[in-house]
């Protein structure tokens, strides 16, 4: 497995951007500040029906020629949309044309209502993996579970969804740590800290360093997360640095502090 799959024991740290129409430089910018200051994926977000949004493939093929280290993937890759047989040479192009740097990230629509506007049969309603038959698929073939983002599965149901992933993991003879679990938080870093957060609903997670290395903890020791995706409120060079310059080197250190499991 390479570096930086599900069997690689550390924990990883990303962010989650739109693909927003604007200038080339714009998305440098905030894509510069994750890689320089030593974040491990950025996932972009995919939604084809959406005016005001550039194709995602075709942002995450720019990004990476003009990266070197960070890894992308399609959070996730809205698959209604997109034929299976094309989805899968793209893919596996970008991966060999980035020399191992791109992850696939797949979901089976949210937005019905948008996704028909395109000539798109109406299916039953999920996004990403969060109902008992992809979970059931995700334990038994996928390489990991990124969880969709609390306004689709609030808190309190994460950790019966990765006992769910589990139970089809071990039924179809593969261990659950082989499946890499991927907690998306949506929220702003403050400067101070805010009020406390708790882990259900869907609220965003608003407070200082400190606090989101506290709700890392929680995910990473409690809920069995081993990578987290920052999708910011507002998205800024301000807000990535304070995520890996401030949450990330705390949330380690709380980790590394954790007696063994």
């Amino acid at each position: 497995m390479a570096p930086g799959g599900p069997n690689d024991p550390r924990l990883q740290f990303g962010v989650s951007l739109l693909p927003s129409v604007q200038p080339l430089s714009a998305h440098l910018e905030l894509v510069h500040a994750a890689e320089s200051s030593g974040l491990d994926l950025i996932g972009i977000q995919d939604h084809p029906y959406h005016p005001g949004f550039l194709d995602t493939f075709a942002v995450i093929g720019m990004l990476l020629a003009r990266t070197e280290r960070v890894r992308f993937f399609p959070d996730v890759a809205n698959l209604p949309l997109r034929p299976p047989a094309v989805l899968a040479k793209m893919a596996a192009s970008l991966d060999l044309l980035s020399g191992g740097r791109f992850e696939l990230g797949l979901g089976a629509g949210g937005s019905w209502q948008a996704i028909s506007t395109l000539g798109v049969a109406r299916l039953t309603a999920r996004l990403g993996a969060q109902s008992p038959g992809m979970f059931e698929v995700t334990g038994r073939l996928a390489d990991g579970w990124a969880a969709p983002i609390p306004s689709y599965l609030p808190y309190e149901q994460w950790s019966p969804a990765q006992q769910q992933i589990d139970a089809a993991a071990r039924q179809a003879g593969r261990h659950p740590s082989s499946i890499r679990r991927i907690a998306q938080v949506v929220g702003t870093i403050a400067p101070v800290p805010q009020s406390d957060w708790v882990p259900t609903g869907a609220d965003p997670l608003r407070g200082d360093a400190a606090q989101w290395a506290e709700v890392i903890r929680y995910l990473s020791n409690e809920l069995r997360f081993d990578t987290f995706i920052f999708w910011p409120e507002q998205a800024s060079i301000e807000q990535i640095d304070r995520f890996a310059r401030d949450v990330v080197p705390a949330a380690l250190a709380s980790h590394s502090s954790q007696p063994p499991a």
